[in-house]
């Protein structure tokens, strides 16, 4: 539903907006189409004063009174990923550690449970791990692995080793098959299936 007024372009009375609002709404949809009965003869628009140089501006103001949710702005895509991810990089409200080798990680224990149910039982379950104070100490995994574990459960994604790790004499199948180990352990299905394709 909207309000409008067509005007010449030097009509400066018709594109007031008090005018304009106190027009009568029309509906306007996408599968209709309408237009005015009304012309104006060829000679009579000739002695317009509103022709110069054999032509004219027309300029159209709109009201809209009610949109159709097709015509509203379309939000921004979710954003979630990315803020966990930045949780994750700050460390901000983390209440768990993990010491892997010799590097110490920060997370979030109900992060860590939403996202996996080895978590979940470690750090919700009768032992309740992540109710230490100490740091819960992770065996047999190295930290990069451990690193890119991480970064999986709060983006949902793993990034390019090559951009975190630039250790040419490693190789980067041997650092998937590890991660894929790791996601068998904490009980990653997508993660599974990632570091499946990147070993084959």
């Amino acid at each position: 539903m909207v309000q409008y007024e067509f005007s010449f372009i030097d009509q400066v009375e018709k594109q007031e907006s008090s005018r304009i609002r106190a027009m009568q709404p029309r509906r306007f949809s996408s599968e209709v189409g309408w237009g005015s009965p009304l012309f104006m003869r060829r000679k009579d628009l000739e002695r317009s004063k509103h022709l110069k140089n054999d032509s004219f501006m027309i300029r159209c103001d709109i009201v809209v009174v009610t949109a159709s949710s097709s015509f509203l702005t379309v939000p921004p895509p979710p954003s979630i990923q990315q803020n966990l991810t930045s949780l994750l990089l700050s460390g901000e409200g983390a209440d768990v550690t993990f010491k892997v080798g010799d590097e110490t990680f920060l997370a979030h224990r109900c992060v860590l449970a939403a996202r996996s149910p080895v978590f979940k039982a470690e750090l919700f379950g009768p032992m309740k791990e992540g109710t230490t104070t100490s740091a819960i100490r992770i065996h047999d995994m190295e930290p990069l692995v451990f690193k890119l574990l991480l970064h999986f459960i709060y983006s949902d994604s793993v990034p390019n080793i090559g951009d975190i790790y630039d250790d040419e004499d490693d190789n980067d199948e041997a650092i998937w098959q590890h991660l894929l180990v790791a996601a068998d352990i904490y009980d990653l299905p997508k993660l599974r299936m990632i570091c499946e394709e990147k070993c084959t």
